[in-house]
């Protein structure tokens, strides 16, 4: 008897992971795994970062610690400390050629051109997959653009840390925004910055200019999870909570972004050095 299930057609594969795949069924001695986006120690291994094990641990040995539901929205405390990080502490919203560069004068071009009350996706820094971000000065340029034009900005912060191995300057756009007034939305990640990959941490950021309709904002916001995931995991937004939230573990925490930053800028001067020779 044929299976009712015949009728399902293969799926193609996702590019990425079908790359990751063939690596590592690739025996070449000296390969190098270019496909997936996470940090590599010296010998090539996942590295975890050393207060990310040691937050483990203790929470390992927390019995207060139990596997009840989250609220749909998560951890309050994950998302101030996440806000916080990213806006700054005294932030008003929180108190109350194409090839080698951007093409710039494309982007304004872009933007002037965008439909008014378009939803505008800007990469806070680490632009991916160019690696280019725009100097305080473009900013400022597209900032002005984007409130001629009523554009709506949506940040996505995946590697805070990363690009300048500081977290300030790193999310210099996303404050710069704010203070200009602008409404927004922040989606941010520590997939890369914790090397969290496998946890799916994040924290979605929204700044209003009207504190009245954030109430409603977080109904709807909880019945859009409600129909997608129903309730968030807790174990990675702990690690991230804890660290962020005590200062010796956040400024060990600073000392691993800058030390994997800079790593990551020396084996890319490396290769382009062994790339041009």
């Amino acid at each position: 008897m044929g299976s009712r299930f015949q009728v399902v057609q293969q799926g193609p594969p996702i590019e990425v992971f079908q790359l990751n795949r063939m690596f590592m069924e690739d025996p070449h001695p000296s390969k190098i795994n270019l496909s997936i986006g996470a940090y590599r120690d010296e010998k090539g291994q996942p590295w975890v970062l050393p207060v990310v094990r040691k937050m483990e641990k203790q929470m390992a040995n927390d019995e207060t610690l139990l596997h009840e539901y989250l609220p749909v929205l998560g951890m309050e405390q994950f998302s101030a400390a996440s806000t916080a990080m990213l806006l700054g502490e005294d932030s008003p919203a929180i108190a109350s050629g194409r090839a080698r560069a951007i093409d710039f004068e494309g982007l304004i071009e872009d933007l002037r051109n965008a439909p008014e009350n378009s939803v505008i996706l800007l990469h806070a820094c680490a632009h991916n997959p160019t690696g280019y971000d725009p100097t305080h000065e473009q900013w400022e340029k597209i900032a002005d653009v984007m409130e001629e034009r009523k554009l709506f900005p949506f940040f996505d912060s995946a590697y805070q840390g990363f690009a300048s191995g500081d977290l300030d300057q790193d999310a210099w756009a996303v404050r710069y925004f704010v203070k200009r007034g602008f409404e927004l939305i922040c989606a941010q990640s520590y997939a890369k910055n914790f090397g969290l990959y496998n946890e799916r941490v994040g924290n979605l950021a929204i700044v209003v200019s009207d504190p009245s309709v954030v109430q409603a904002m977080r109904s709807q916001l909880t019945w859009i999870v409600r129909g997608m995931y129903s309730n968030p995991p807790a174990h990675g937004a702990r690690v991230v909570t804890n660290v962020l939230t005590n200062k010796q573990l956040f400024d060990e925490w600073k000392d691993h972004i800058k030390a994997m930053s800079s790593r990551v800028t020396e084996m890319r001067e490396a290769l382009r050095a062994e790339l041009i020779k």
